[in-house]
């Protein structure tokens, strides 16, 4: 029920932010961010992968009961994306800064800003990919209800971002990228409190 409930309200949050983003961002910088952040989403499926991935491992020790080897697992799971972030990072920074300058059409007083949007994306999608493991932990568990209270509370936030960037103290696109990873922020924030709070005792990183 919680899940049917975070899918309607999602939805429904998502459609009315596209229309109120667009009309804070206007035509051509709502095309340039859709583009520029389209193309670090492709790297979405490796996260979607990922959480898969540990998810299975996780519940599966936790099934097992071996605490031990459900930390070593979590542990684990965390230094492999953080490799694989590293990884990302280099890969989108140099073939993303290539696609920006060769193939992409901006007009010439955007090629500055399309650039600063390209790196925060990046962060954006680090920030995210870092957060897996914690959200698995979570679903792991079966805590179906805070996985959607986040999920809404997310879809929310995102929303209230969209009324912000019309009143943006800088450059609207600029802004509204920082402010999309000031809430990647929280969430991996949030994530990691609930987690450390709740399975304190296979929810820590070691070497």
């Amino acid at each position: 029920i919680a899940l049917y409930i975070r899918t309607i309200i999602t939805l429904l949050v998502s459609l009315y932010a596209s229309r109120v983003i667009l009309a804070a961002l206007g035509i051509e910088d709502y095309g340039i961010y859709s583009v520029v952040g389209g193309f670090v989403s492709m790297f979405a499926l490796i996260s979607n992968s990922m959480t898969t991935a540990i998810q299975r491992f996780l519940t599966f020790e936790l099934g097992r009961g071996d605490i031990d080897r459900l930390s070593k697992v979590f542990s684990l799971s965390i230094w492999i994306l953080i490799g694989i972030s590293l990884i990302i990072f280099i890969a989108t920074e140099l073939i993303g800064l290539w696609y920006l300058n060769n193939v992409m059409v901006v007009p010439d007083n955007r090629i500055a800003v399309s650039k600063l949007v390209f790196h925060i994306s990046v962060l954006t999608f680090i920030v995210n990919l870092i957060s897996t493991p914690y959200s698995a932990l979570i679903v792991a568990h079966e805590r179906m209800d805070i996985y959607a209270y986040q999920s809404i509370f997310d879809s929310i936030l995102k929303l209230l971002i969209c009324f912000l960037v019309m009143r943006s103290p800088i450059d609207k696109l600029i802004y509204y990228s920082l402010l999309l990873l000031g809430v990647a922020v929280a969430n991996l924030l949030f994530y990691l409190l609930f987690c450390r709070n709740n399975f304190s005792k296979y929810c820590s990183i070691s070497f």
